[in-house]
């Protein structure tokens, strides 16, 4: 057992736990409720309250506590109808605000810090899974999802296929117009490519000048027409350097229907390698689609050979 699921099952010990214990709170505040109606004891009045608040507080989720402390102000309300507290009118607003204050601090506190930990969640999933400059998924999330995506062709649940984009002459573009220049080349192509995407897709910038586009439910002819309107839209860049010269962009595109059981993440990577390989060697602009059934290692080597 690894440490993910020894994590997996401790969690899930606390979890049942934190149940246990919130049930038996929550039945000793109703047995207090009781107490106190029949006892006519208004001092024991807070005892539930208290016993709420604490199973309220238990988990860290802020929904919890929140409908604990609307089930303690129903209590609350229910046990001033049936048995009114004699009290005066000043001990008597006293008491509630006090009770209010206990019930709805830990809620509100409970909230506040599930947003301030959201927010630093999005922080660390910005830095481990997105590129800063697109702000698209990097190399390391597009690696995992395309093993995802053959573990679930493994088991005969979808098809897909890849498609590697490689901008052309990107190194040409830094050198002759500056690299803020070729940053904007970069954003637009990224925006052109998440505008043509479905939301099943997975796109991501797969390092330098390349991207990578993981299609479920999608063969190579149709990721072909796909590839096609991609490299329309990019033919209508609106960008110009510096001298107001319009900067042409152009792609390159390697395409992998993924039909081979023994490939592996890194294998699929350097079937598109080939095919984008078979492109450049065309031209640019061109489109190659690779076929998966050759071995992986006769993927990496018509690799090797073409980009030689």
């Amino acid at each position: 057992m690894g440490s993910t699921d020894i994590s997996s099952s401790r969690s899930k010990s606390v979890g049942v736990l934190i149940w246990v214990v919130t049930i038996l709170a929550v039945l000793v505040a109703a047995w207090g409720f009781w107490f106190d109606t029949h006892a006519n004891a208004n001092g024991v009045r807070a005892v539930p309250y208290l016993l709420l608040i604490f199973a309220g507080s238990l988990g860290n989720k802020a929904i919890r506590s929140f409908h604990m402390a609307l089930l303690a102000s129903a209590l609350y309300i229910i046990s001033l109808i049936v048995q009114p507290p004699r009290l005066g009118a000043d001990e008597m607003l006293t008491f509630s605000l006090m009770s209010a204050t206990i019930i709805w601090v830990p809620s509100l506190m409970s909230i506040i810090q599930r947003r301030r930990f959201a927010r630093l969640d999005e922080k660390l999933y910005e830095v481990a899974k997105l590129d800063r400059l697109t702000r698209l998924h990097n190399r390391h999330f597009l690696l995992e999802e395309l093993d995802k995506a053959i573990q679930r062709w493994r088991r005969g649940q979808m098809r897909f296929s890849v498609m590697l984009v490689d901008i052309d002459g990107l190194s040409r573009i830094n050198g002759h117009y500056g690299e803020q220049v070729g940053d904007e080349v970069l954003g637009f192509t990224g925006r052109v490519l998440r505008a043509c995407c479905r939301d099943l897709d997975y796109l991501g910038r797969l390092g330098a000048d390349r991207f990578l586009l993981i299609l479920p439910a999608t063969e190579a002819k149709d990721a072909m027409t796909l590839a096609l309107r991609i490299q329309e839209k990019l033919t209508k860049a609106p960008i110009k350097s510096k001298n107001d010269e319009a900067v042409a962009i152009s792609v390159s595109i390697g395409i992998v229907q993924f039909n081979n059981g023994r490939w592996s993440a890194e294998d699929t990577l350097a079937a598109c390698d080939a095919a984008l390989d078979t492109s450049r060697a065309e031209g640019y602009g061109e489109v190659s689609v690779y076929d998966s059934d050759e071995a992986p290692e006769d993927a990496a080597e018509r690799a090797d050979s073409l980009a030689a």
